[in-house]
């Protein structure tokens, strides 16, 4: 299982042992039903991307990181079950939130990279802007399959993936990565919030100081930067009591700096979002706080 759906292939065992390596696979024996089969170890990724900043580009940002296969196999086990049972529900966004060691391990080396190419982790817009350039540019986007993003890595037409099963196939979409940006955040000490919009996700990042940066600086590694607006506001009702502001910003558009999202989502926060033919309320617009 720990290959993207479209690439998975049954493998026929003949004999009284199966001996599997460390992974999580589906097993059908004779005419049982098919079980799961979790076998514990660790495996090390690797991943590489660019970064720009200060007018420039550092190109072959590399960090390592640890996946523990168990934790991995629970994630994709319940997974399924996840999705079926929350409904997409804009509430529900903050629970894709996790830290674990994997997002800690990456975290520290994250801060460490950063201060070698000269960043200041004090410089909290600096370094969320940096942590944010992970998911943006180091995950890839799923191959489009049948219309449905999700289908070639998840083999359903939507599922909202934790974070751990993130780093291991590299790839998500727009909640993927901005659970990924928010489980980052929250590693470094940041408040974060999760956004849902009219059909898109993102994540957001509290800032006690916030500079506007100069869009055209970033239209080499932004596809949409002429369309980004200042992305900024409370909880959509302030559940948390604190009257926390929060900065969106988008994970699937190249490199965007944190407190910029597109024009046309920003207009949506505040208002109700449906499904076509009001058949299913998603929620309200806007900043939903991670715990």
């Amino acid at each position: 299982m720990l290959v993207p759906f479209a690439e998975r292939t049954d493998v026929e065992s003949v004999g009284t042992t199966l001996e599997l390596e460390p992974g999580y696979y589906k097993v059908k024996a004779d005419d049982c039903q098919p079980f799961d089969v979790v076998v514990a170890g660790k495996i090390q990724m690797d991943a590489t991307w660019n970064y720009y900043c200060g007018g420039t580009l550092h190109e072959g940002l590399k960090v390592s990181y640890e996946i523990n296969l168990d934790q991995l196999g629970d994630a994709m086990i319940e997974g399924p079950g996840w999705n079926t049972k929350y409904n997409r529900e804009f509430r529900y966004l903050p629970d894709l939130v996790e830290v674990d060691s994997a997002v800690r391990s990456l975290e520290a080396q994250l801060a460490k990279v950063f201060s070698d190419i000269g960043g200041d982790t004090d410089d909290r817009q600096a370094y969320a802007d940096f942590l944010v350039s992970f998911p943006q540019k180091a995950i890839q986007y799923p191959k489009k399959n049948t219309d449905a993003e999700d289908m070639y890595v998840w083999g359903v037409a939507e599922y909202w993936a934790k974070p751990i099963e993130t780093l291991f196939f590299k790839i998500g979409d727009c909640e993927d990565t901005s659970a990924l940006a928010c489980s980052l955040f929250k590693a470094a000490g940041y408040k974060s919030a999760m956004v849902g919009v009219s059909g898109h996700v993102t994540a957001a990042v509290s800032l006690d100081l916030f500079t506007e940066r100069n869009l055209e600086d970033y239209k080499t590694v932004c596809s949409t930067y002429s369309v980004l607006t200042v992305a900024s506001g409370y909880a959509y009702n302030d559940r948390d009591g604190t009257g926390r502001i929060y900065y969106g910003v988008d994970t699937i558009k190249g490199q965007v700096p944190v407190g910029y999202m597109s024009r046309a989502n920003v207009d949506s926060f505040g208002k109700t979002v449906r499904s076509l033919g009001d058949f299913h309320v998603f929620g309200v617009a806007g900043f939903y706080p991670v715990p």
